[in-house]
């Protein structure tokens, strides 16, 4: 069986082996592997993704994944590997009806990306931010296409006139013309 503390493995995704495996140790393994690589193209990422995805609920944490973040590309670095790309994943709130809010998020992730990796830096932060320019389009859009204007005939029972257009049957109303795509 494996020896391992973990700092509750859920949250942090952080683990110390205590079987003789350092992470320079693990680190140098997999430079390695990947020198003996015949890919002379490959090119090294650090993501923030699921670290944000688990702690964005608690937004005064979100600032402590930086310097992991940061640690990372110092350590990229000293192996000699030209650390130049963060991405800090998506999954940004889209909606104004979500309980967080997009510039909530932002107030957060900007401070802490100025103060890790700064412009003068030379990373470049690329994010996944396709929910939060699509959600509402598409909520826009679901909403015009699920709308119907009812016409009311004149030719009802005058006990079927005071009711509201909307509960009629379609027998007792008729479509307009509008063009459904």
């Amino acid at each position: 069986m494996e020896n391992m503390t973990s700092f509750n493995k859920e949250e942090f995704d952080c683990h110390i082996f205590n079987e003789g495996f350092t992470a320079k140790g693990i680190l140098n393994q997999k430079i390695s592997e990947v020198s003996s690589s015949e890919d002379n193209n490959v090119f090294y990422v650090t993501d923030l993704g699921d670290i944000r995805k688990k702690h964005l609920r608690w937004l005064k944490l979100f600032p402590v994944p930086c310097p992991n973040a940061h640690c990372d590309f110092d350590m990229g670095t000293e192996f000699g590997f030209c650390m130049c790309l963060l991405d800090i994943d998506g999954g940004f709130p889209g909606s104004e009806n979500m309980k967080l809010k997009f510039e909530k998020t932002t107030s957060v992730i900007k401070p802490a990306l100025d103060k890790y990796f700064p412009p003068d830096s030379g990373v470049r932060v690329t994010a996944e931010s396709g929910r939060y320019y699509v959600v509402s389009a598409f909520t826009l859009a679901v909403n015009i296409i699920s709308k119907e204007m009812l016409i009311q005939s004149h030719d009802f029972p005058p006990e079927v006139e005071e009711q509201d257009i909307g509960t009629l049957p379609m027998s007792c109303a008729q479509k307009s013309s509008l063009c459904f795509h």
